[in-house]
């Protein structure tokens, strides 16, 4: 008796594979894209938290600058002494937001050119799944 497989069951093996690598791409992309928001969100967040915090603990006015070119974007707040700076890929992704301003209470005092709302908005471009949160004027975050 021979071991091995014949030529004509490893061809219905690879197209089998080839089958179900493309039905699962898509998908996985999708993931990929979903995660990248979500992570791009929790940065963003952390950072408007960051300034909030150091504007209350430093009992000095806090500004974060969100800048966003055609392929990345940069996070940038600058709290006496101590900075964080957060950046990443905009690969497929869309933000909206771009400033805040909080005073030694910790409220929000300025906002980009928004003169009511402040909100910061991920968006999957691909999916447009999205996720975002708004700064009262208090200075509390509201996740939407």
């Amino acid at each position: 008796m021979e071991r091995g497989f014949t030529l004509l069951e490893l061809i219905v093996v690879l197209a089998i594979a080839a089958i179900l690598a493309v039905i699962a791409v898509p998908g996985f992309d999708r993931l990929l894209g979903d995660n990248r928001l979500a992570s791009t969100y929790n940065e963003i967040l952390a950072g408007v938290r960051y300034a909030r915090s150091a504007a209350i603990t430093q009992h000095a006015k806090v500004s974060l600058e969100l800048e966003v070119t055609d392929s990345d974007w940069a996070l940038s707040v600058d709290a006496e002494n101590r900075a964080l700076t957060r950046s990443g890929s905009l690969d497929g992704l869309s933000l909206s937001g771009r400033s805040v301003t909080f005073d030694e209470l910790g409220e929000r005092i300025g906002c980009g050119d928004q003169a009511g709302s402040c909100e910061f908005v991920v968006t999957n471009k691909a999916t447009q799944n999205s996720a975002g949160f708004s700064i009262s004027k208090s200075g509390g975050i509201i996740a939407q």
